[in-house]
């Protein structure tokens, strides 16, 4: 039940660390979707050059038996500490390891495209592959702005769940190779469904009581959505829980399960 724990001592607005490791702040909060964050307007200036990155711009195709597999494609990663992303949400955070800037400047220069992982343990400072979990999110950079030293706020958005088969480079940044999860969709017509759903949210609203921080349009905004997949992403992006739990979900790709698991 730890989606629904309350934390005796919740992550403060701006916390002590970037979500790659680096000592700058940074909330790691989820962002209401009509919030945008200033910038002085500024971009900051590709490592690389455009040609650098036709590689993993570019999808590859698989054919076995004249049917067409799941996309592999391969685009730069950035492994997060303490911090999970979900598809159909919106996050700003920060890092500050060169490796990570450079990525994010790579996917800048390309088609604005990252793929966001969460480390296992958030106390290693370098990760290697095998510090950080297969599935993660693909997301777009909405925003990236310059702040203390090195160290860059991005804005993102969460675009559809995928799973690391692999690791192309490691240097001079991460490039990960990748498909997209096949997700088992439920139905939002379905009675067990909708059932599924009216349990999550009166579980979500015992947490609002418990965590006065969380605003009402918070509730109205989930009570609103329709969707199953999404209703499921958003109320477990909204819970002050550990990576674990949130990872589980993300590792739900049949929708009714994960709805199992919100609610639990």
């Amino acid at each position: 039940r730890e989606l629904w724990k309350r934390q005796a001592n919740p992550r403060p607005e701006h916390d002590v660390s970037c979500a790659d490791g680096n000592p700058v702040g940074g909330s790691g909060k989820p962002v209401p979707l009509e919030t945008k964050p200033k910038t002085d307007g500024r971009r900051s200036s590709p490592v690389f050059h455009i040609r650098d990155f036709m590689q993993y711009a570019n999808t590859i195709k698989q054919q076995k038996k004249g049917e067409t597999m799941a996309e592999r494609m391969v685009m730069p990663c950035v492994p997060l500490r303490g911090l999970s992303v979900f598809p159909h949400t919106i996050l700003h955070f920060d890092i500050g390891r060169e490796k990570s800037v450079k990525a994010l400047e790579a996917a800048m220069t390309a088609d604005k495209q990252l793929f966001l992982t969460s480390q296992k343990d958030e106390n290693i400072l370098i990760p290697t592959p095998e510090d950080y979990y297969a599935v993660g999110t693909v997301v777009k950079i909405k925003q990236m702005l310059k702040i203390q030293g090195d160290a860059v706020r991005v804005l993102v958005e969460g675009q559809y769940r995928a799973v690391m088969s692999g690791i192309a480079t490691e240097e001079p940044y991460i490039m990960a190779e990748i498909t997209e999860a096949e997700i088992v969709p439920a139905d939002p017509q379905e009675i067990e469904v909708q059932a599924l759903m009216r349990s999550v949210l009166y579980a979500f609203d015992d947490y609002m009581e418990l965590n006065p921080g969380i605003k009402d349009e918070v509730y109205e905004l989930i009570s609103a959505i329709e969707e199953p997949d999404i209703f499921a992403d958003t109320v477990a992006m909204q819970m002050d829980s550990k990576v674990t739990a949130k990872q589980e979900v993300l590792e739900a790709f049949d929708v009714k399960q994960r709805l199992q698991i919100v609610r639990s």
